[in-house]
């Protein structure tokens, strides 16, 4: 078993260029699931205020895990565009996270009695 230093691996490291040059992951699209349990919690959250269609598109791609420049760039606005919609959201929702925002729209989903048939 061969064994390497610390600088022997920092070195080794910086000359290999897989460890630098990674290909971009290829993007991922919702599984049919994913695209109606976001659909759910999307509908719940506008039982509690109000929602434009851009602030559901952007929720969406949001609460998927895309990036506000990943969200920006599929809905073809600027990223302070969708941090606007965001903040917005929060601030009318009184959360502070993704996560907030997914458990409050789960729990309203629940409560007022959407499911993926009705939310289509």
């Amino acid at each position: 078993m061969v064994t390497m230093n610390a600088a022997a691996r920092r070195t080794l490291s910086a000359r290999t260029p897989s460890c630098r040059t990674r290909s971009p992951r290829p993007e991922r699209e919702p599984s049919d699931m994913a695209n109606e349990m976001l659909v759910r919690i999307i509908y719940g959250l506008s039982t509690c205020c109000t929602l434009s269609i851009l602030d559901h598109q952007v929720l969406y791609h949001f609460l998927f895990g895309r990036s506000a420049e990943l969200t920006g760039r599929r809905l073809g606005i600027r990223e302070a565009t969708v941090d606007r919609h965001l903040r917005r959201i929060y601030v009318e929702t009184r959360t502070d996270s993704r996560r907030g925002l997914l458990e409050l729209g789960l729990r309203l989903a629940k409560q007022h009695g959407v499911t993926p048939a009705l939310a289509a």
